[in-house]
């Protein structure tokens, strides 16, 4: 689950592992839409946007991997994210 960063860092997963599934969030809804956008757009079978905060997203799997760019010191991302993560993850 990458977060969104424009949609760069989870739209370039999505590309170059397209058997991958890759979740982009984020929170703001004029984000969001370019996100669902470009997976509708391009063609992305294995990738979904969300809008929502990290620490409030509660998903029904968690993930292998999570992907953030800018959103804080990473202590503070590993508290908001660490719930979402998979325990081999």
């Amino acid at each position: 689950m990458p977060g969104s960063g424009a949609g760069v860092s989870g739209h370039s997963i999505a590309v170059a592992r397209p058997d991958m599934q890759v979740d982009v969030l984020d929170s703001s809804h004029k984000k969001y839409a370019f996100l669902r956008q470009a997976v509708a757009e391009l063609g992305f079978e294995e990738c979904s946007a969300v809008c929502e905060r990290a620490e409030s997203w509660r998903p029904s799997e968690r993930f292998d991997c999570i992907v953030s760019r800018a959103l804080a010191e990473i202590a503070e991302i590993i508290s908001l994210v660490e719930h979402l993560l998979a325990p081999a993850g």
